[in-house]
């Protein structure tokens, strides 16, 4: 058994790209130590399978040094090295297999780019008043901070675990930001705007089949072209009356990111609203924006990383508690018993927390002691990622999750009454003293063992 384990690990490594292109010996000149030097291709090969998902002759940076002979020493690598990550970093393509793997390796590590793959029921979503699901995006912003993190490239980990400041609706750069803001107003609050923009309808018409001889359908197609220019430029005017910047609509560009508008904004506990609609936000261009420091810490406060650590109706602390364990305290857990049905009992008059009260039996206990205490914390938010204080209940006494108009007329008739989220926790097996201790809330967990030591060691391990 040992013995075919080892094989099979032996067998794992000798496979990998790393091992397969990486030389033992070089066939470059051998220096005054009797050591011998890569030559130009072992080290193209080297930097790529090193980086990259893909050989050095699908890399153009790559290719140029070993053409011009530019990849002879130390400093020719490091300067390859670094052409390579200031290329990632400022043109934010994430899945580019010629890119170095440092982005896709935060992707896996924190794993918010699994949003997407929680469902989210449409009518609950209706119900719960979040009037757009764009894990996409969610995702797009959960980058952006990571590229404006590694850029700066300081207290990198302790940054990304504590920061409040976050990109919201943001392409991450914020020249263009702010070049194609300007170049927008200009355009809509230019006084031939409404004209400009149904001669532009005129002339599709006049190019597409569908309309051939059909008159009223062409006339109802520009009088509908006048009436959304005219209130396209009302909505920029009336944000600018109000002191706002009204979002530009990005798009879709390597730039500008295709950020369409600011209708999937609600999981911040931010007003939403669509490219047609009043804007209720007011949206910077100039980012990162801070967030309320009692709300928001890191990534792991971020709506993109409790979406993907969350249920199809419900938080998962259990989860949540694991991943904080595992990758934050280097914690390691064994497997479920087999004899042990691993279920939360559905009661709608309990919230979760008071439904996961069993698991503090002395048998479950044994092993949720290491994971609850750090998922607990995180009920401060719902499982859209929304900041929330307390919990709603209805006259039956039973949870009420609805946000919408019915909520707000039971509110005011006094239908509702409320209970305080409990979002106490407990960190420990940090082997620090200052770090270990009971906290309030996610936020001060986050603040407390994101600078740690401990949570440092356990990333870079």
């Amino acid at each position: 058994g040992k013995l075919d384990g080892f094989k099979t690990t032996v067998k794992a490594m000798f496979l990998s790209p790393e091992s397969i292109y990486r030389m033992e010996f070089g066939l470059g000149e051998v220096d005054e130590h009797g050591r011998r030097l890569l030559s130009p291709d072992e080290l193209a090969h080297a930097v790529a399978y090193a980086m990259t998902d893909q050989g050095p002759d699908r890399n153009q940076f790559i290719r140029v040094a070993v053409e011009k002979g530019q990849l002879k020493t130390r400093e020719d690598v490091a300067r390859l090295v670094a052409q390579l990550l200031d290329e990632q970093l400022t043109t934010g393509q994430w899945t580019r297999k010629d890119l170095p793997r440092i982005q896709r390796f935060f992707d896996e590590y924190f794993g918010f780019h699994r949003a997407g793959t929680v469902f989210k029921d449409n009518d609950r979503r209706h119900a719960e008043d979040i009037e757009q699901w764009n894990t996409d995006m969610l995702i797009h912003d959960a980058r952006m901070l990571i590229e404006h993190v590694l850029k700066k490239d300081k207290d990198v980990i302790a940054e990304l675990l504590t920061t409040n400041q976050y990109f919201i609706a943001h392409p991450g750069d914020n020249e263009y930001a702010r070049e194609h803001y300007e170049k927008r107003i200009a355009e809509v609050l230019d006084a031939g705007y409404v004209e400009a923009q149904v001669e532009k309808k005129r002339e599709q018409i006049k190019r597409d089949f569908n309309y051939e001889n059909m008159p009223e359908k062409a006339k109802r197609s520009l009088e509908s072209a006048r009436r959304n220019a005219e209130l396209i430029a009302s909505l920029y005017k009336g944000a600018q009356d109000k002191g706002m910047n009204r979002h530009p609509n990005f798009p879709w560009s390597p730039r500008g990111r295709g950020i369409a508008d600011l209708l999937y904004i609600g999981p911040y506990n931010l007003p939403s609203n669509g490219s047609h609609s009043e804007q209720k936000w007011a949206w910077p261009i100039e980012q990162p924006l801070e967030m309320p420091k009692d709300q928001r810490a890191g990534l792991l406060t971020h709506p993109a990383w409790l979406a993907a650590y969350s249920l199809n109706e419900d938080n998962d602390p259990i989860h949540r508690g694991i991943w904080v364990y595992k990758r934050l305290l280097a914690g390691v857990l064994g497997d479920v018993p087999p004899d042990v049905e691993a279920a939360v009992p559905i009661d709608p008059h309990k919230t979760l927390r008071e439904r996961m009260e069993p698991l503090r039996a002395e048998r479950c206990w044994k092993c949720h002691r290491k994971m609850n205490p750090l998922g607990e914390p995180f009920e401060m938010f719902d499982d859209w990622g929304r900041f929330r204080e307390v919990s709603y209940f209805d006259e039956d006494g039973k949870i009420y999750m609805r946000r919408d108009g019915q909520f707000e007329r039971k509110l005011k008739e006094g239908r509702l009454t409320t209970r305080k989220i409990n979002t106490t926790g407990e960190i420990a097996f940090s082997g620090e003293p200052k770090v270990d201790g009971k906290v309030k809330n996610a936020v001060e967990m986050m603040q407390r063992l994101g600078r740690s030591d401990r949570a440092r060691q356990s990333f870079i391990r």
